[in-house]
C-alpha cells in the first residue's frame, strides 16, 4: 500500500488495521522530540512490539518500524548503543517494505546517534 506522503505499509496479506504499537507511535514521536510524555513508559509499551510496523488508523498511515521508535526513545534515555541497534533493526524492516519517508527518518536518527554516541539528544 503506497501512500501519497511516501509512507508505505506494503507486504501485508490483508488490509492493515491499527496495531497496538501504532497507538503509541504518535506519543512516542513527541516524547523523542520533547522528552514528554514519559519516554521510559512509552518504551515499555512499545518494546513487546519490536519487529513490527506501527499501523495508525485503519491502514491510513504507517508510523514506521516500532524498532525505529524504540531507537529514538532509547537515545533520548541516554542508551546510545541500544538506540543504534534498534535503529538498524528498524531500518532493515522499513527497507523491506519500501517506506522511503521512514527510511529517511531512521537514517537521520542513525546519523545523530553516531555523531553523539556519548548519550541522547541535548
Amino acid at each position: 500500500m503506497n501512500r501519497p506522503n511516501g509512507a508505505s505499509c506494503s507486504g501485508t496479506a490483508r488490509a492493515p488495521g491499527p496495531s497496538a504499537g501504532g497507538r503509541a507511535a504518535g506519543p512516542a514521536q513527541v516524547a523523542i522530540a520533547l522528552g514528554t510524555p514519559d519516554p521510559q513508559w512509552l518504551y515499555d509499551q512499545l518494546a513487546p512490539h519490536a519487529g513490527e510496523l506501527a499501523i495508525v488508523g485503519v491502514g491510513l498511515d504507517c508510523g514506521g518500524a516500532i524498532d525505529s521508535l524504540l531507537a529514538g526513545l532509547a537515545w533520548h534515555l541516554g542508551r546510545a548503543g541500544e538506540a543504534a541497534e534498534r535503529a538498524r533493526a528498524g531500518l532493515a524492516l522499513e527497507t523491506r517494505v519500501g517506506s522511503a519517508i521512514w527510511i529517511a527518518r531512521t537514517e537521520e536518527l542513525i546519523d545523530q546517534i553516531l555523531a553523539n554516541a556519548h548519550g541522547g539528544p541535548r
